[in-house]
């Protein structure tokens, strides 16, 4: 088949099975369990791990990664501007001394267990010489994102033979536990921490208190097929677009080491120009906007599960899903006992660790599982700021553990 075709195609269901997926979780009443991202990173999942059976073409197979990689990259970044543009700069303001001590917290158990990890699995037959490498891929995982595993194996791992191994298992054990998150989470963890305090007044009618989405949820908005409806998101669309310029002349204004564009600082900027953007009165209110946003997370998560093959892992054996989940869990229990001892609350916790292991696209879905969007702009801000850590902390578990 012509491989234009067959983007055409694949672009086309990515963009329109979220829709569908949704519609059919709450048809059978399972969207409470199962939230819209997991749902369609599940199904994207399924893709990834079944299209060689009707797929034989290895030149067809890559072009489809390819776009899986660019539509959920392009999904991300407008996402989050549109996301942060409707959000009130006083609750960032408010939550983010808290946000970012918990945050802190996080990494710093992801350094401690790190060390841990390198220790117990440098005798490991299958690691061997790769455990500090593997671990430091991790680690910049954890606190930033898969674009810092990449740039982390390509500094350290010039052959690229541990990448797709790593990005496998590490899908495989964060979206178990997201399901978890996602889910029940917040129930358990509820047991061990406070509750959130908001500073927000019922009373109060102030909508400079009150972020746009939940004016929107009081207004029980419904999108139409009509210029009003539409009109607003294209708007929206349009500054996120700004935001979006902006943002990748930052990042090729102060580039890498190596000469290319700093992702870091991109990520970092679209936080920035959409929380600027949301001082501005107009755009804060575009009703429609925060729900397309959310819509662009779905596609996000769609696209991201289509690339989770795990081949790799069965190719590589036990030790690299091992090492992954030990590692993964060493950093929940660790992080959960700081936030104990420190008083932490739930919400916080939760919000934090979203950003941390999981990065700026699953922190809307995180804040609609909470019903808590006071925090929303001030854990995309910890998210973007864990892009900017992961590389420099990752490099550094890997030289550290060269000694343990």
């Amino acid at each position: 088949m012509n491989p234009i075709i067959i983007a055409i195609i694949q672009v086309t269901l990515f963009l329109i099975l979220p829709y569908y997926l949704v519609k059919l979780s709450k048809a059978l009443h399972i969207e409470k369990i199962l939230g819209g991202v997991i749902v369609c990173y599940f199904v994207g999942i399924v893709f990834a791990n079944t299209k060689a059976l009707y797929i034989t073409d290895e030149t067809t197979l890559e072009h489809i990664e390819e776009l899986s990689k660019l539509t959920s990259e392009m999904s991300v970044v407008f996402a989050i501007p549109m996301l942060l543009m409707t959000c009130s700069m006083l609750d960032w303001l408010k939550y983010t001394g808290k946000i970012t001590l918990s945050f802190g917290l996080c990494a710093l158990s992801v350094l401690l267990m790190a060390m841990v990890m390198i220790y117990f699995f440098n005798t490991d037959a299958h690691l061997g010489k790769d455990a500090a490498v593997s671990v430091g891929m991790l680690s910049a995982t954890f606190i930033g994102g898969t674009p810092n595993m990449a740039a982390i194996g390509a500094t350290l791992d010039p052959s690229n033979n541990l990448f797709p191994v790593l990005n496998a298992t590490d899908m495989f054990a964060t979206g178990i536990y997201f399901l978890f998150l996602t889910s029940f989470a917040p129930i358990v963890f509820g047991w061990f921490l406070p509750k959130f305090k908001s500073t927000q007044k019922e009373e109060d009618t102030d909508s400079k208190l009150i972020t746009n989405a939940e004016q929107e949820k009081k207004a029980d908005y419904h999108f139409q097929w009509n210029w009003a409806s539409i009109r607003p998101i294209l708007m929206g669309l349009f500054v996120a677009v700004v935001v979006l310029g902006l943002s990748v002349g930052l990042g090729m204004l102060f580039p890498t080491t190596d000469g290319k564009m700093n992702n870091a600082l991109v990520m970092l900027g679209l936080t920035t120009f959409g929380v600027v953007a949301s001082f501005f009165t107009v755009v804060r209110n575009l009703k429609g906007v925060y729900e397309f946003a959310q819509y662009l997370l779905l596609v996000f998560a769609i696209a991201a599960g289509s690339m989770a093959d795990f081949s790799a892992i069965l190719e590589q054996g036990t030790s690299f899903i091992l090492l992954t989940i030990f590692f993964l869990l060493s950093v929940i229990i660790l992080h959960l006992i700081f936030c104990i001892i420190l008083r932490i609350d739930r919400d916080t916790y939760l919000i934090t660790f979203t950003a941390s292991i999981f990065g700026p696209p699953f922190i809307g879905q995180m804040v609609q599982v909470l019903k808590n969007k006071e925090i929303l702009a001030a854990g995309m801000a910890v998210a973007s700021l864990g892009l900017a850590l992961g590389n420099y902390i990752g490099i550094l578990v890997a030289k550290i553990g060269v000694f343990i």
